[in-house]
């Protein structure tokens, strides 16, 4: 196997280990995005990146920044910022417009889901239904796999 798709490779199991632990338990372990950073770290030293390295951190640091103010308004749970910017720390500057765009469709599509399902389960009788919850590392790790398939069909 070419040292080159080992690094992606973890980091895409990663990313559905992860999501499927958000879709059943909402939420992210710190040890994912941990172990995405670690793995991301050993890549860049054996393999190199495509982009400067400094490029990929400076990435990460925006989407941790971004999603650290969503967290603040309630918007997003910790351990998806910590995914977002671990994802993103994978993605670099080629892939970050990408993952964040099929991040947000799968978004969409989780929600349209969440909510269908919400429906179908509501109560009757004007009994007050209970908050929505969604699971949004399933999104995170979309478009996260959706950044690395460049990486693992090379």
């Amino acid at each position: 196997m070419d040292i080159t798709l080992l690094g992606p490779a973890a980091a895409a199991a990663l990313l559905v280990w992860a999501a499927v632990g958000d879709a059943g338990r909402y939420t992210i372990p710190n040890r994912f995005p941990a172990a995405l950073a670690l793995a991301f770290a050993a890549h860049a030293a054996l393999a190199g990146t495509e982009a400067p390295l400094a490029a990929h951190l400076a990435i990460a640091a925006l989407l941790f920044a971004a999603g650290a103010g969503l967290f603040a308004l309630g918007a997003m749970g910790g351990g998806d910022v910590k995914l977002l910017a671990a994802a993103g720390l994978w993605a670099g500057p080629a892939g970050a417009a990408h993952l964040l765009v099929v991040m947000s469709v799968a978004g969409g599509f989780l929600a349209l889901i969440v909510l269908a399902l919400h429906r179908l389960s509501a109560p009757r009788g004007g009994e007050r239904a209970a908050a929505l919850r969604l699971p949004y590392g399933v999104a995170i790790a979309t478009g996260g796999l959706a950044a690395l398939a460049p990486s693992l069909t090379a």
